[in-house]
Parts: structure tokens; sequence; C-alpha cells
């Protein structure tokens, strides 16, 4: 349930779409559904963050069925929560806690009447997929894309981005009650059963952002009609996407501020950055962040897919991307990260 406000006036939704002030309002944002269209896309699964291998016992399709008997619209699906939770490394045991809260128990309209477990609009209207498993299937990719993929894999996480507390949209604070709920439903449900990971390359390394996409190389080049060397990777994203960069390797924090030219510090013009050290040849930098958003200091010990900020275009950047560097020394020695980090 959440809140927002349509010409004026506070609408309160649960999961329904409302008429107001004569005309139809339509919820574009229910859970899951930023980005999202009726098109079907492919998502690379190679070199981010992914839930992959069972801590224990894994479910059986018969223990989630007795589960679900009850659940309205979910009754006999287990296999199709099993089956997304395998295709997307997502832990079918926290898509089906997210479901259950999100449709109250599988009984909301959307899911009742169009097979739309995670509210799913566009333009103007809710998907309507042909079955309940295409419903669980797409809201599943999303739960990836938008939150797995980014190191986003606990109930407190994804709650943190989803339904964060004293959020402007819920004058009631009713957030407060999200990370709860998806919990006791995953302890109801025996608790999650997959150990969340990273593709790691043979040299130790994992990918500092997810998707990857390469936008411009080490080596040589021409800028602004300029040859010049370019000394790391430049790894794209999209304006307002709000990427995690993770760390590539554990180590401690040795350098986190914005680097400024002449200020000393020899990170000018990597804008807000961050520079791991790994051993006493091996650094990690992370150049261009969003002003502010790092989330490590100085002398921290941070783990290997730790978040240490957000993607953005600080300092000499041109678009929104991370500057990727491995250094041998805190002061340069740059090599190509390239071949260090894992590709499919």
């Amino acid at each position: 349930m959440f809140y927002v406000k349509a010409g004026g006036f506070l609408l309160k939704f649960k999961n329904y779409i409302f008429i107001a002030l004569g005309a139809f309002v339509a919820i574009f944002f229910i859970f899951l559904s930023s980005g999202t269209t009726g098109e079907e896309s492919t998502l690379d699964l190679g070199t981010g963050l992914g839930c992959t291998a069972y801590t224990g016992k894994p479910p059986t399709m018969e223990d989630l069925n007795k589960y679900l008997a009850n659940k309205g619209a979910f009754k006999g699906s287990a296999l199709a929560f099993i089956n997304a939770g395998k295709k997307y490394q997502v832990d079918p045991v926290l898509v089906m806690a997210i479901a259950m809260h999100e449709t109250g128990n599988g009984k909301s309209r959307l899911v009742q009447k169009y097979n739309n477990p995670g509210g799913l609009m566009g333009s103007g209207a809710p998907f309507h997929f042909d079955s309940l498993a295409e419903g669980i299937d797409s809201m599943t990719k999303n739960l990836y894309k938008l939150y797995i993929s980014q190191g986003l894999n606990t109930p407190e996480l994804i709650g943190a981005k989803y339904a964060p507390v004293g959020a402007s949209n819920d004058p009631t604070n009713l957030n407060v009650h999200w990370i709860p709920s998806i919990k006791k439903y995953i302890n109801d449900l025996g608790g999650l059963t997959y150990v969340c990971s990273a593709l790691e390359s043979s040299k130790g390394f994992i990918a500092p952002v997810n998707p990857l996409r390469i936008t411009d190389r080490f080596g040589s080049r021409v800028l602004n009609g300029k040859a010049q060397f370019h000394k790391g990777l430049d790894l794209g994203g999209i304006k307002g996407q709000n990427t995690n960069i993770i760390a590539s390797k554990s180590g401690v924090v040795v350098f986190s501020s914005f680097g400024n030219y002449g200020d000393g510090s020899g990170f000018g013009g990597y804008g807000q950055c961050v520079v791991i050290k790994h051993s006493d040849n091996e650094f990690t930098l992370y150049g261009h962040m969003v002003a502010g958003s790092q989330k490590v200091k100085v002398f921290d010990q941070v783990k290997q897919g730790q978040i240490l900020g957000i993607m953005g275009q600080t300092g000499n950047a041109f678009g929104v991307h991370l500057h990727f560097e491995v250094r041998t020394s805190l002061a340069g020695g740059q090599i190509n990260p390239e071949p260090l980090i894992p590709k499919k």
C-alpha cells in the first residue's frame, strides 16, 4: 500500500487504479516497474551480482505449493517461482515473499485479473500477462535488473531503495512496515536459500558495475581533437538510473574524496573518487561518482562487491560513466583493467 498526490488530493492505493477528479489516474510505478516496457529484453547475467547457490536443502515444489495452497491466485504456482529464480539468479523465496506482500497474499485485482504479481505498469495501464507464470517471470526479471544486480539482495537493502522510511510520498509512514513484512514472509517460508555472489575472474576481480558496458578502452585515443592516453576503462551508464558502483576486490580505502586539479591529492579531474588498496602493488580507482554518494571513507576495510557509491559524471567527464583504473601504486602505474575483470 502506498500514497501518491494527484490534483491536490491524497489518493490511497493498494495495487489498484482509481478514478479521480473525473479523469483516469493511472499508476505507473508499483513494485519493480521502473523502465519496464511490454517488449521482452535480454538481461546480461554474466558480469553482475546474482544469487545462484543453495545455502542448504533447496525448497521442494511440494513444500512451496503447500504454503501457497491458501494464497489466492498463487495456488499451485511454486514451479513458476522456482524456474524464474533459476533463470534470473534470484532466490525464489525472496520473490514469493515480495509477491505475497504486494498482492495481499494473492488476492489483489492485478494478480487475479491480469496475472500481474509485480504491479507492472506501462502506457497508462497495467500489463496483462497471458499466464501467471509469465507474470512471475517478468516480476523476477525486474527484481534482478533493478535490485539484485546492484547488490541489493536482502529485504533491508531492497527496502531502503523501494520503500524508504520517511519518503515524501509516504506521509503516514507505511514504508516502515515493508521490511518487517517481507522478513516475516521469508521466515514463514523457512528462510532464504540462495547465496548471493558475483562472477569472479581468474585474477580475482569482479565487474565494478552491472551491466558492464565499455564505452572507452585503455590506451591511446583522440579526445576533442587531441591525442592522449586513456589510463582506465570507461563503463557507461544512464543519467538518473543511480547505478551502484561496487568494489572489484576486497581491500582498504586509501582515498575517498572529490579530486580537484591543484588540490595536491593527485586525483584532479576524477571528481568524486574512491581508491582501494588491495596489496602493496595493486590498487583500483573508481572515478566520476555522483558528488557525495560515496559510502566509504579512508581506512575502511571493504569487501569485494560492497557498494562504494553511485555512477555519475563529476570531474572531467562527458556523460554518466565510471572511470575504472587498476594501478600498481597509489600515484600511478596504470595497467589495462579489461583483461582482469570477468567477461562472458
